[in-house]
């Protein structure tokens, strides 16, 4: 696993990251029809707080993230605050899983095995990982070629059924209710690119953090703008609301004359697969950080029990599908030290080590 993905390859990992399962709900629900807008405002807020993650990303880079959380907090406080990183990427995997598990069975005909559903997953996810950086840099260049070809096709096919009066009138939702969607999706799933971080950091490698973060944020948000706009042009605001699904439901609706229907299929298809990606991901941080932990280099080798661990822990996040909604309407407030206080702490940590080491080499 020395080789590495590049800078292309690693900016497709991170699109298919943050679009993995946020395509599936209607998140900035309380913005309403007015949440294309709230998203806009998220993307530009996302771009200012992942500066934090990028200078951290230069200040650090030629360690690992764990390794790097160690020697600027110390050996315990370090820990600590690894311990802290490994739960948020298990704990998000596992809300992952739950709600791909979810969906699959909610979508599927022939209605499987709930445990077979979330264990193919699981299986998935730890095969992905452990094919390698470079293997999984070329899957997600792949997956995400084909996801944006299939965009295109469906937005192009589902234009003759469109109502643009769907989005009038603009501004009408109160202050509050526009900035709790706009939080919404900021926290989930812009932010959540701070479990993507430990991925662009190690001794071998020379990722452009900026570029990554700048361009993986902008197309993601371009996936998700079309994904908002396309369910309340076809639904509409009244039938998006009482949707757990409205992007798939909405691709119910697409046809193209009698011969090409059943394109939510399709459409299903390609969620599981950027959801398992997204899946391997929270997997790698957490192996990262258990390898950290346990003194090993080789944390291809946590793949298994990290998969086991996530595992087990979606067979308690949540009871049905209800719940993970729920969850969504306070996981802000949940994430924030995760995404926002823990990274400004790093980063002023880090700046001050970087002064004091500049200040030593010039007293020298």
């Amino acid at each position: 696993m020395d080789k590495e993905m590049n800078n292309r390859q690693a900016a497709c990992l991170l699109v298919l990251f943050l679009t993995g399962n946020s395509s599936l709900f209607g998140v900035g629900s309380p913005a309403g029809r007015d949440s294309w807008i709230a998203l806009l405002l998220a993307c530009a807020a996302a771009l200012l707080v992942t500066l934090i993650y990028t200078r951290i990303h230069r200040l650090n880079a030629s360690h690992d993230f764990f390794e790097a959380l160690s020697a600027l907090f110390g050996k315990w406080t370090g820990r600590i605050m690894a311990i802290l990183m490994i739960w948020y990427a298990l704990h998000l995997g596992a809300l992952l899983m739950r709600t791909l598990t979810e969906f699959g069975m909610a979508t599927s005909i022939v209605n499987p095995p709930y445990y077979f559903v979330l264990i193919l997953f699981t299986l998935a996810g730890i095969y992905l990982l452990r094919s390698g950086i470079a293997t999984f840099g070329r899957w997600a260049f792949i997956i995400f070629v084909v996801i944006v070809l299939t965009n295109t096709i469906t937005v192009i096919a589902s234009l003759k059924d469109m109502q643009p009066l769907n989005l009038f009138p603009i501004l009408r939702r109160s202050k509050g209710e526009f900035f709790q969607g706009a939080s919404q999706y900021l926290c989930f799933p812009m932010l959540e690119s701070i479990a993507f971080l430990p991925l662009l950091f190690g001794k071998n490698t020379n990722y452009n953090a900026a570029k990554i973060f700048r361009w993986g944020i902008l197309l993601a948000s371009g996936l998700l703008l079309f994904g908002v706009l396309s369910s309340y042009l076809l639904l509409g605001e009244p039938v998006v609301s009482q949707m757990y699904f409205p992007s798939h439901n909405a691709a119910k609706l697409i046809s193209v004359g009698s011969f090409i229907t059943r394109i939510e299929e399709i459409v299903s298809v390609f969620i599981l697969l950027t959801g398992v990606t997204k899946f391997a991901v929270c997997l790698l941080t957490a192996a990262k950080g258990l390898a950290h932990l346990c003194g090993s280099e080789d944390f291809s080798a946590f793949a298994v029990p990290t998969g086991i661990l996530s595992f087990s822990l979606s067979l308690m996040v949540a009871n049905n599908i209800m719940d993970i909604d729920r969850f969504l309407n306070i996981y802000p407030l949940y994430a924030l030290p995760f995404q926002i206080i823990f990274p400004i702490i790093i980063w002023c940590k880090s700046e001050y080590r970087g002064y004091q080491k500049k200040r030593l080499h010039a007293s020298g």
